[in-house]
């Protein structure tokens, strides 16, 4: 970065203009004149966020625990073929992979 730019970068950041990331003073401002910042819509806006933050949280548990299940179904079902070769194992894996595709479009009809 040469002088000028440098210098260019500055006089923007300390004047207050809307840089890429947006000025704090400005978004403070728009906050006050849209009414964000009186106190029961400042308390109704941190439950939302609490509520969405353990939404966001409880479906991320969800997937989590659903992965580990089909790791756990996959697993077992390579233990309970155990003569057979590779290929015989995949072709059994994926017998239940449709089966279960099978059942999720079923659960989609209801």
């Amino acid at each position: 970065m040469d002088q000028e730019t440098f210098v260019q970068t500055l006089k923007e950041l300390f004047s207050g203009c809307n840089m890429h990331f947006g000025s704090p003073v400005k978004k403070l401002f728009d906050m006050l004149k849209g009414g964000l910042c009186e106190p029961r819509v400042a308390l109704y806006r941190e439950g939302l966020s609490f509520f969405q933050k353990r939404q966001h949280y409880h479906l991320l548990r969800k997937h989590q625990n659903n992965m580990v299940s089909n790791l756990c179904q996959i697993r077992d079902a390579w233990l309970n073929c155990r003569g057979y070769s590779i290929e015989e194992r995949l072709r059994v894996l994926n017998i239940m992979r449709s089966q279960k595709s099978l059942m999720y479009e079923e659960d989609l009809d209801f």
